[in-house]
């Protein structure tokens, strides 16, 4: 029988996998509506580091075109993504949290 303990873990880690597809979405819709190309959309993700820092993964063969789409080049505007959901994905996250973990994490407990 697995404890709390393995329970609790395995709801942490199940939970942080469908943040980071619910995140891949969100800077995919941001990035969508900004006009960039769908080339570059399909390839960004949002990915956890092991001490659960979470940061925007763009294709490395990539990362010099998104820059000049996120910061402006001599030729062409900013057309920032990458910043604007860094500033939102706080919220997205704390609502995840309240809505999705809480929950599941009280009842673990046994407070619900």
């Amino acid at each position: 029988m697995a404890s709390k303990s393995d329970n609790i873990d395995a709801l942490v880690a199940d939970a942080g996998d469908d943040l980071l597809v619910l995140l891949t979405e969100y800077i995919r819709t941001i990035a969508y509506k900004s006009g960039w190309p769908a080339n570059y959309i399909s390839n960004m993700k949002v990915s956890m580091t092991d001490d659960s820092t979470i940061y925007v993964d763009p294709n490395p063969d990539m990362q010099e075109d998104i820059d000049d789409l996120e910061y402006g080049n001599l030729n062409a505007l900013p057309n920032a993504a990458i910043r604007p959901f860094i500033l939102r994905a706080p919220d997205v996250i704390e609502q995840f949290i309240e809505e999705k973990i809480l929950p599941k994490l009280l009842v673990e407990l046994g407070v619900l």
